[in-house]
């Protein structure tokens, strides 16, 4: 499966910077005077609040993003990210696996039904 997002020059610049904030903050606040340690606070608060638009950022281009499976493209119904990836892996599986279909029942713990009773 391949999954295209869209085109967002922002996407870069927020994660560049909250990865360097996440990496610079801890190091520097164990050796930070009080009013430092204010800054850093701050700068850690921040980086939260980057974190909630990033995550919102990426659902909507992973909803909005162009499916590829097995080579061909697909036109998806669903609307949120987490429903446009389990209907591209619904599909994988089901053009991967064309047999899938003869399964009448799924066992719960499918590795104790693998796993031979007797160990020699």
């Amino acid at each position: 499966m391949l999954i295209r997002l869209g085109n967002d020059e922002g996407l870069g610049r927020e994660l560049r910077i909250y990865l360097q904030t996440e990496k610079y903050v801890p190091q520097e606040r164990r050796h930070a005077l009080e009013s430092t340690k204010r800054i850093l606070r701050d700068c850690a608060d921040d980086n939260r609040q980057r974190r909630e638009r990033l995550t919102a950022l990426l659902g909507q281009m992973l909803a909005s993003a162009e499916y590829f499976v097995a080579g061909e493209p697909l036109k998806l119904k669903a609307s949120t990210p987490m429903a446009a990836l389990d209907e591209a892996m619904e599909y994988l599986i089901q053009n991967t696996f064309s047999k899938m279909s003869y399964l009448k029942r799924i066992s719960a713990e499918p590795p104790k039904e693998i796993k031979p009773c007797c160990v020699a």
